[in-house]
């Protein structure tokens, strides 16, 4: 398997492994963000924003805490 074909098999792991936190913990993310975010215009840029910042920290997430806990 070639080096690129090896980065794309990991990102499509890593997308779906992100996928199904998001499926798993929906109810979470939008808890944390209606009480943030009490107006219905601002719910969809939080949200966003949110997702956004679970993508970008997924890397830091040891399991040494529920996956609950650290989203």
């Amino acid at each position: 398997m070639a080096a690129s074909d090896r980065e794309m098999s990991s990102v499509s792991r890593s997308d779906s492994v992100f996928d199904a936190w998001l499926e798993a913990y929906r109810g979470i993310a939008i808890k944390v963000v209606r009480s943030f975010a009490p107006e219905s215009f601002d719910i969809s840029d939080l949200q966003q924003e949110l997702l956004q910042q679970l993508w970008f920290s997924r890397a830091s997430y040891a399991g040494q805490a529920k996956l609950s806990t650290w989203i």
